[in-house]
């Protein structure tokens, strides 16, 4: 089940801090008033804000105005509506921002590229601001947002280093907030990597700084993600307690958008401890406040988790309407990560039911949604490293014709000749880099066709009334629904005795029609499971994907994922699309 983790985070607004103009002062009272609340106008509003912005030629407020556009629209997540917003403000102020709000407002961007996944353009755009940004606070701001990117594209590394240059800065700014959010990025990588007693440290560190200036967004954050990393620890009880405190300090905040989160971990807290009735209880309220909010993805997630609770209730009936009612708010949004688990639920629901017919068929369209996924979450990717390709290019352009300015003012032959052997060297280790990164893209993108295609098709569709053929049909269905291949002692004797049949029998099926041995084939399906789990969990450990696939020590995971992949895990993590 889905626990939201809370990432959010809005410095302080701070008023206009100049000669008061009354009526643009109203607009900004007006605007905090109405903007957590489910209110038509408050759209009107943020538009009134801007025009007395414009009237009154006080343009550095756009610096607040970007703050309340991007806390409006999180409520429904429609951030590219804020996007658009914040990028009218350049033309909108004719020229007039100054350095310093016109940083502010790029910072706000960056939150627009964290909520919608765009780790990768994170990375890249922060790493552009830095060149440029000079202020002391700000800069924490966008190590931060870098730290982000790389952590949730596994490189923790770069991301612990990040995040400790975002705490050295905000600690010389003397911003607590700041410091919190720095905190909870290193206990982040903590919860990644399984430390999670040091993640609960970092925390704990996070909770107190945001409470040492009533940060009240920054105090739920570290909230919330203290349980995370208790319910990651199993002592649910302890997970639920943070949960509750979150979400009281959301409800006296009118944090409607928190209230939702909070309440949604509330619910998965009590269905982890089996606690059905409980846990109903805290998703309908989180439905609830969703509904009245218009934060359809949260609804959705809600509605999943409340088919959980009636599956586990064994209330069948009860289940596939939940199911129904998430489906209807899909329509005609692109959700299809959740369509994905929306049809592998509606799966198994009627095999429980006992309708096998449209378990198979709801199945088979769950395996093509999640293969329509990773094509788009690749092509996503894709182009997002087609623009920084891009914005690199023209960069060396720039910089080689200054380059070729300065050697005609110098006729050191000397020099030429140290320079071209520099350039050949350069030339030659970047078209080696080229063409590894090249073979290693290309058996990536293989590996990626094959994940979910079935290599035994076309063997199993012929001679349908060879016992043998039946018996591997068995033999497939054994692992392919039960997934014993995951077991790491899983032997040809115990195979045989669970589909009915003996060793020599099995040995022979998976010979004639695999056209492998039962090692190898046992092989194939753990090295499948072990990049599907690489491809949907960014940030799990290879270790967790060796032992979840059934493998029991390195070696030999190792060697069968180079064998049947042609790279290694690691090299296939860092080749990987981002998928959440």
């Amino acid at each position: 089940m889905k626990i939201w983790i809370l990432i959010l985070s809005f410095a302080s607004f701070s008023l206009i801090a100049q000669t008061p103009q009354t009526n643009l002062k109203k607009e900004i009272y007006q605007v905090n008033g109405n903007i957590n609340k489910n209110d038509p106008q408050s759209p009107e509003i943020l538009q009134n804000f801007k025009k007395e912005i414009i009237r009154n030629k006080k343009f550095d407020a756009f610096s607040d105005y970007a703050k309340l556009v991007l806390k409006f629209y999180r409520k429904t997540g429609e951030y590219g509506e804020a996007a658009t917003a914040l990028n009218e403000i350049s033309s909108l102020s004719n020229g007039h921002l100054t350095k310093n709000v016109s940083a502010e407002i790029e910072i706000q961007k960056l939150w627009i590229d964290l909520y919608s996944d765009k780790y990768e353009v994170l990375v890249f755009k922060s790493d552009s601001l830095l060149k440029t940004i000079t202020d002391g606070l700000q800069k924490g701001w966008i190590y931060y947002f870098r730290g982000q990117g790389n952590n949730e594209t596994g490189n923790y590394e770069a991301a612990s280093s990040d995040y400790h240059q975002s705490l050295k800065l905000f600690n010389s700014a003397k911003d607590p907030e700041g410091i919190s959010y720095a905190y909870t990025g290193l206990g982040d990588i903590q919860r990644n990597t399984g430390h999670l007693d040091k993640s609960k440290e970092y925390y704990q560190n996070a909770l107190e700084s945001a409470r040492s200036v009533n940060a009240i967004t920054a105090e739920i954050n570290s909230l919330s993600l203290m349980g995370i990393s208790f319910a990651f620890s199993k002592d649910y009880a302890k997970a639920l307690d943070f949960f509750k405190a979150a979400y009281q300090l959301a409800e006296k905040d009118n944090d409607y958008y928190n209230m939702a989160r909070g309440l949604n971990n509330i619910g998965n807290g009590h269905l982890r401890m089996g606690n059905f009735a409980e846990a109903l209880r805290a998703n309908q309220a989180s439905l609830t406040v969703c509904l009245q909010n218009k934060m359809d993805y949260g609804a959705i997630a809600n509605y999943l988790n409340i088919f959980r609770i009636h599956l586990g209730r064994q209330n069948f009936v009860a289940a596939l309407s939940s199911l129904n009612k998430a489906e209807q708010y899909m329509k005609g949004k692109s959700f299809l990560a959740e369509e994905a688990e929306l049809k592998k639920s509606y799966s198994e629901v009627y095999e429980k039911m006992g309708d096998t017919k449209r378990a198979l068929q709801f199945f088979k369209e769950y395996v093509d949604l999640r293969k329509n996924l990773v094509s788009e979450q690749t092509q996503k990717v894709v182009k997002e490293l087609q623009i920084k390709y891009e914005t690199e290019v023209k960069d060396s352009q720039i910089q080689k014709i200054n380059y070729q300015l300065s050697l005609k003012k110098s006729q050191n032959r000397n020099l030429w000749l140290g320079l071209g052997l520099i350039v050949f060297v350069a030339g030659f280790a970047i078209f080696f880099q080229i063409y590894r990164n090249r073979r290693l893209r290309e058996l990536y993108e293989k590996n990626i066709e094959n994940l979910h295609a079935h290599q035994f098709i076309r063997k199993v569709a012929t001679n349908y009334d060879d016992p043998l053929r039946k018996l591997f049909d068995k033999i497939l269905l054994l692992l392919e629904k039960e997934e014993v291949y995951k077991k790491p002692t899983l032997s040809l004797t115990e195979v045989a005795e669970r589909i009915g049949s003996n060793e020599k029998y099995v040995s022979s099926a998976i010979s004639k029609f695999a056209e492998t041995n039962y090692s190898n084939f046992i092989n194939i399906y753990r090295i499948n499971e072990a990049k599907r789990l690489i491809l949907e969990k960014p940030n799990v450990n290879l270790n967790d994907v060796m032992q979840h696939s059934g493998f029991n020590s390195r070696t030999p995971f190792y060697n069968a994922f180079i064998k049947f992949t042609g790279m290694s895990p690691k090299q296939f993590r860092e080749m990987k699309p981002n998928i959440n």
